[in-house]
C-alpha cells in the first residue's frame, strides 16, 4: 500500500486527481471516501432540489469537467474519484486479477483478453493502464463520437472482464481503497478502441 497518499492533504491529493482527469476531458464525480460507491443521493432519497429541482439526476448526468464544480464538491471531504465513462467517451475495460478475493469462480481477466487478442489474430492493445487497488487492470479506450457501448460484464466472451462504457463508471487513479491506492502503470493516451474489438464486444462474437 502506498501510503504517502494516505496521509497529509487527501483533499488536495484528490482534487488533483479529479482536476486532472478532467483536463483529459473525462467527466468526474465524488465517490465515498475510501471507496467506490458513488457519493450522490440516489432516486429513492432524491430531495427534489438544487441540480435535482427538475427531476432526479444520477451520478452519470452529474459528472462535470467544470474545474469550479470540482474544486467546490472536492474541498468539501477527500472524495474518491469516479470517471463516467459514457460522457468520457471513453471504454474502459476491467481486468479483474487472477483469484481475486476467495470467489471460486474468480478468472484472470489479462490472460483472457490476451487469449480474446491471440485467437483473433490481433496483439493486445498498447494504452493508457491503471492498476487497481486489488491489483486488476484497467485500460483505456476512446469511443467515437456516435458509438454508443454499453457497459457489461464480459459474459461467457471475455470471462474475467467487465467493460466500463455508458451507464459505468471507472475508479480514476489517486483514489485510495483499504487495500491500496490506485495509480498509472501506462500513462500514454488512450488509443482508440480497435474496430474488431469493438465489433467482438456490441456482437458478443470474436471478430
Amino acid at each position: 500500500m502506498s501510503e504517502p497518499l494516505t496521509v497529509g492533504f487527501p483533499h488536495l491529493r484528490l482534487l488533483a486527481a479529479a482536476l486532472d482527469a478532467a483536463l483529459r476531458d473525462w467527466h468526474v464525480f465524488p465517490l465515498l471516501p475510501e471507496s467506490t460507491i458513488p457519493a450522490l443521493h440516489d432516486e429513492r432519497s432524491c430531495p427534489g432540489a438544487g441540480p435535482c429541482a427538475g427531476g432526479h439526476l444520477g451520478w452519470e448526468a452529474r459528472s462535470t469537467v467544470d474545474p469550479d464544480r470540482i474544486t467546490g464538491a472536492w474541498t468539501v471531504g477527500p472524495y474518491n474519484v469516479g470517471i463516467a465513462t459514457g460522457p468520457s467517451r471513453l471504454a474502459v475495460l476491467d481486468l479483474d486479477p487472477s483469484g481475486e478475493g476467495s470467489r471460486e469462480d474468480a478468472r484472470d481477466g489479462a490472460a483472457a483478453l490476451t487469449a480474446l487478442c491471440e485467437g483473433a489474430g490481433h496483439p493486445v492493445p498498447a494504452t493508457y493502464q491503471v492498476r487497481t487497488a486489488h491489483g486488476g487492470l484497467h485500460l483505456y479506450f476512446t469511443v467515437p463520437t456516435g458509438t454508443r457501448l454499453n457497459s457489461s460484464c464480459g459474459g461467457p466472451l471475455i470471462p474475467g472482464v467487465r467493460v466500463r462504457a455508458w451507464g459505468g463508471y471507472a475508479v480514476a487513479p489517486g483514489s485510495i481503497a483499504p487495500a491500496g491506492v490506485y495509480h498509472v502503470v501506462d500513462g500514454r493516451d488512450p488509443v482508440p478502441l480497435p474496430d474488431w474489438l469493438l465489433r467482438t464486444l456490441t456482437s458478443g462474437v470474436a471478430a
